[in-house]
């Protein structure tokens, strides 16, 4: 009895033996052992698809904006209340403004000083709220996780129609200072609109251009400022009269997005109101046409292409983003985003 006892607890062990060695040794497909031992599912198995990444990454900047701590907060005031609060302010400069001659004239650095703040604030939103996002990107795009292509896209799908609200409260604001308010005019309105929307995408996606090389914001902004800048003296037809330039700076200005955003503000401002102007001694009455050729070159500004223009500029920096996005990142950019 003592024998078979011993036989029996013997042959237990190695029973126990072959089972846990049967464990070790066997796979269990419904979860993988990680070879590399650091806790992480290998993307082979578990790498999500781009529409998925998107739909992750467009909930994560809905949630970041609409979030009720200081960051939501920020987010919320620069997407939708930056804008139409700048533009407040030119009533404080132009709001006494009258349709004789002398208010005629002032006009036009009213429009200069529109497409400055919308550049301005397109930078300063830009430059506040893109770069945690551009270093998330690079801390996952080493681990494979989506391409710049998809975060540009979500982040695009939660910036434009933000800006886009943001731009029609702006107009808005501006309206009874550029047109009267007695008489609405829509398609006015619109010119008005497309050329605030379009100028802020437009220093947005010249900003998110900088900072995928650049990692100090303030960088970035100084060096869209200072494109914008020279457009502005060049193109806007507001600091220096378009048709007194050079031919070929005349040429070279129909490829910058502010030639056509100042047409459509050029039309709006002194198309789209009457002047309250009569002839006498010393008096005299300018006449917007002769005053659009001096300025703009063209009597008749053509506001289909201008508005065709305006938003091709914008939308096609928007995808030349998103293909600078797609190329791999240089080893020395993803250096610097990792210190």
């Amino acid at each position: 009895m003592l024998g078979s006892r011993d036989r029996f607890l013997e042959s237990s062990q190695q029973i126990e033996a072959l089972v846990e060695r049967f464990a070790r040794e066997t796979p269990i497909p419904e979860a993988p052992i990680n070879p590399i031992g650091s806790g992480k599912i290998p993307l082979a198995y578990g790498k999500p698809g781009e529409l998925k990444v998107w739909g992750i990454l467009y909930l994560r900047l809905l949630a970041a904006t609409f979030s009720c701590g200081y960051a939501g907060m920020k987010a919320l005031f620069l997407r939708l209340l930056a804008l139409p609060a700048t533009m407040g302010l030119m009533w404080l400069f132009y709001g006494q403004t009258g349709d004789d001659a002398h208010g005629f004239f002032s006009k036009g650095g009213l429009i200069l000083s529109v497409l400055a703040l919308s550049y301005g604030v397109g930078i300063w939103t830009t430059i506040a709220l893109f770069p945690p996002w551009r270093k998330r990107f690079c801390q996952e795009y080493a681990e494979g996780l989506y391409t710049g292509a998809t975060m540009l896209i979500a982040y695009n799908t939660v910036s434009i129609p933000f800006s886009f609200i943001s731009s029609a409260v702006a107009g808005c604001v501006l309206y009874p200072l550029v047109l009267d308010p007695s008489n609405p005019d829509g398609m006015t309105f619109t010119y008005l609109l497309v050329a605030i929307w379009t100028s802020f995408m437009l220093a947005e996606q010249l900003c998110v251009m900088f900072l995928l090389v650049m990692k100090s914001q303030l960088n970035a902004a100084i060096a869209a400022s200072y494109i914008l800048i020279v457009c502005l003296t060049l193109a806007s037809g507001t600091i220096r009269s378009t048709k007194g330039l050079p031919g070929w700076l005349q040429e070279n200005a129909k490829g910058v997005h502010t030639k056509y955003a100042s047409s459509l503000l050029h039309t709006a401002t002194f198309l789209g109101r009457k002047m309250n102007c009569t002839p006498a001694n010393g008096i005299v009455c300018p006449q917007p046409a002769d005053f659009l050729m001096e300025r703009l070159g063209r009597a008749n500004p053509q506001e289909t292409t201008d508005i065709a223009a305006s938003i091709a500029f914008a939308l096609g920096l928007c995808a030349f983003n998103m293909i600078l996005y797609l190329l791999p990142m240089p080893r020395f950019v993803r250096r610097k985003f990792r210190e």
